[in-house]
């Protein structure tokens, strides 16, 4: 097997793993440091995918949110369902975060854009990736 190269990009030198399944990890957010300096946090797919256990979810959203400075973003990311915009909802209101509107995208992959480009990590995925997608997004800001 091929070693993988070193990534053209650092998105963050303050990328932090934590499993919001996990209370540990939860209440033990205040030893991230750094983190909370940062003015913009991603939740791309998350509530869809812990739902069944939310309450460590909300409490994490209201601990970060507590810590982050006064006009960080937080980018919600779902699947266009009303359940995940309700939740959404929920999550900012409980966290002291005004909500901009809910914004739409649907489409398919562009032509041009091929599995094989994908290379090792299709492979290391071991199914193919989905075409089609119908999302939702929206910004919330910490007042």
């Amino acid at each position: 097997m091929q070693k993988r190269g070193k990534p053209p990009l650092l998105i963050s030198g303050d990328f932090i793993q934590v499993d919001v399944n996990s209370a540990s990890d939860v209440r033990n957010f205040g030893n991230w440091g750094t983190v909370f300096t940062q003015d913009l946090y991603i939740l791309c797919y998350l509530i869809s995918e812990i739902l069944d256990d939310i309450g460590n979810l909300e409490e994490f959203t209201r601990l970060v949110a507590r810590q982050a400075p006064v006009g960080a973003k937080f980018l919600f990311v779902e699947r266009r369902e009303s359940q995940w915009e309700d939740k959404i909802k929920d999550l900012a209101a409980n966290s002291g975060m005004a909500l901009e509107e809910f914004r739409y995208s649907q489409g398919n992959m562009d032509a041009d854009e091929q599995m094989s480009d994908l290379g090792e990590i299709l492979d290391d995925v071991g199914r193919k990736p989905r075409v089609t997608w119908d999302a939702l997004y929206c910004v919330g800001t910490k007042q």
